[in-house]
């Protein structure tokens, strides 16, 4: 929970009792604050992404976070000349450029599957509602998946994949609740059995 504003701006790590745990990280005023998909967070601040943990900030990239999860960070990385999605192993830093369209740097994060290999994201679409693409990180190959998605309430924290990474859960338009068995074959990029759970 945030504990302070402005130049004091800190959040408190909160255990499940409610209790503040003593844990505290300071976060830079006038940043966006997020989850990092791990626990800790992310802020964005200059020149760059950074994660913050108790022990300090590290700086993710330059450019823009657009997936996180508990392996791996999406960003979106330019240059002079060109943007590039760029897969980030968490625990090495390690980089690994995708080949494919780039996604949008101005939507909110989606969710990386807790085995690092697929990234689901929302792409804006002119005159339609928001929908979701599954990326597949090693390939770089995308699938579109048959959901709307509430562009105003999308963020990470609206989708989550099941601890397997075998089931994606997506809260849709009007509080709808969907989920998606996914298949993360680089030479069968699908998805299927995307249906509404009941509420």
């Amino acid at each position: 929970m945030q504990t302070d504003t402005g130049d004091r701006a800190a959040m408190t790590l909160v255990g499940s009792d409610g209790g503040t745990t003593g844990v505290t990280i300071p976060i830079p005023s006038g940043n966006y604050v997020t989850s990092d998909g791990a626990g800790n967070l992310l802020f964005t601040g200059a020149h760059g992404v950074y994660d913050a943990q108790p022990g300090g900030l590290d700086r993710i990239t330059t450019g823009a976070v657009v997936a996180v999860g508990p392996t791996r960070w999406l960003t979106v990385e330019c240059d002079h000349q060109r943007c590039e999605n760029v897969a980030v192993d968490r625990a090495s830093r390690v980089r690994h450029i995708l080949s494919g369209r780039v996604h949008d740097m101005t939507t909110p994060a989606g969710v990386v599957s807790p085995d690092g290999s697929t990234a689901a994201v929302m792409e804006r679409n002119p005159g339609e509602h928001a929908t979701l693409h599954l990326l597949y990180l090693q390939a770089g190959s995308e699938h579109r998946l048959p959901v709307s998605i509430d562009e105003g309430a999308f963020n990470s924290q609206t989708m989550a994949w099941a601890p397997d990474g075998r089931r994606l859960f997506v809260a849709g338009r009007s509080g709808s609740c969907s989920s998606s068995t996914s298949t993360r074959n680089a030479s069968n990029t699908s998805a299927s059995g995307f249906r509404r759970l009941p509420r």
